[in-house]
């Protein structure tokens, strides 16, 4: 155990890669980070902050049944940098699992920002066209820890989501509160690639997104599972949580289904989607697939 972790990641020396990934505990891994428990605080307010995560910044091996208890507050100035925060590692790259580990930190992004992603767990920024991230997986993972993102004059989307964003993400749970000016998602943000699946996982926690919203030209999705799917695989999940954002792309289950998605089977919805009770009805925001061509 680790304990008394304090970071304060307010005055670095910027535009080098030790700073981009110094406020995590590891900055690096590629080899095996295992039972690790770290307890503390990361704190920034900075107009080029880096990203920061609890155990690992940029992960290449496996971090298995390792625990966050790193509470994050973390004010952004100005910034015109996508940066991610996440309870257990913030950048998995392509052959990165994150297995058995649970956060129970909290994160709070406040302050004026372009494009940041908030997960309990993990972030891999993977694409059809972006090997580098193209095989990571999150399984068998639990988020407890609330986390709340409140941007002002965002001109990108800031998401959220309980556990992550990875192109397989199986048999995960969330019971963290959500609450994000943009998208929002119990279990994941967007999937975006045909490859990407998100199987098996429960949502327990309140997802709430668009809170606050100024910029009105925005589309915000929020899910109880998934704040989008334009592709991939979405099956065997349950939403027990209460729902609410923007009426036509929230859902219980996901806020957006494209037409593109490969499967969308077995998923329940239980919560409330902005205030009426879950129903099969309301488990998708905007369907695609009622429509030949979405465009």
């Amino acid at each position: 155990i680790i304990s008394g972790l304090y970071i304060d990641g307010s005055v670095k020396e910027y535009g080098n890669w030790e700073f981009d990934n110094s406020n995590s505990f590891i900055r690096s891994n590629s080899g095996t980070v295992k039972n690790l428990i770290v307890e503390g605080k990361i704190v920034i307010n900075d107009t080029h902050p880096g990203s920061a995560s609890g155990i690992v910044a940029i992960n290449e091996g496996l971090i298995v049944d390792c625990t966050s208890a790193v509470d994050m507050d973390v004010t952004l100035n100005n910034s015109n940098m996508a940066y991610s925060y996440a309870g257990i590692s913030h950048s998995l790259y392509s052959g990165s699992i994150v297995k058995g580990c649970v956060n129970k930190g909290y994160i709070m992004l406040r302050g004026d920002n372009n494009g940041a992603d908030v997960n309990g767990i993990a972030n891999a920024n993977y694409s059809d066209s972006d090997f580098w991230y193209s095989n990571a997986i999150i399984e068998n993972c639990t988020n407890y820890g609330d986390l709340t993102v409140s941007i002002t004059n965002g001109n990108s989307r800031e998401r959220v989501a309980g556990i992550g964003m990875a192109p397989t993400i199986s048999n995960c749970v969330n019971y963290g509160k959500i609450s994000s000016t943009y998208d929002a998602g119990g279990i994941a943000l967007g999937l975006n690639c045909s490859y990407a699946v998100v199987n098996g996982c429960k949502n327990y926690g309140e997802i709430k997104g668009g809170v606050g919203l100024t910029n009105v030209s925005l589309q915000i999705y929020t899910g109880g599972i998934a704040s989008s799917c334009f592709s991939g695989t979405l099956i065997n999940c349950i939403n027990e949580g209460n729902v609410s954002g923007e009426d036509i792309l929230t859902g219980g289950i996901v806020g957006y289904l494209s037409n593109q998605i490969k499967e969308y089977s077995n998923n329940t919805n239980r919560g409330s989607v902005n205030g009426q009770s879950g129903t099969e009805n309301n488990a998708i925001g905007f369907d695609g697939r009622n429509f030949l061509n979405e465009n």
